[in-house]
């Protein structure tokens, strides 16, 4: 697989994810339902995009060097 397939699959796994999340949210309304979206839910969104990121910069990187070497 290559760097940007990855990418775009944990994108797409990110915004499911979101989707999914906004969905329980609605049936979940209690002080643990919080306390989980606090120290499980919402880490994952920056690390995400960050993972992301890293991805789309390693791509281009190895993409220039693949044009550098052939």
């Amino acid at each position: 697989m290559s760097l940007r397939t990855g990418m775009h699959r944990l994108q797409d796994a990110t915004k499911a994810f979101e989707v999914r999340w906004d969905a329980a949210r609605d049936q979940w309304h209690d002080r643990r339902s919080r306390d989980f979206e606090a120290k499980v839910i919402e880490p994952i969104q920056p690390a995400a995009r960050a993972a992301i990121a890293a991805m789309e910069q390693m791509a281009e990187v190895t993409s220039r060097a693949r044009q550098e070497c052939s």
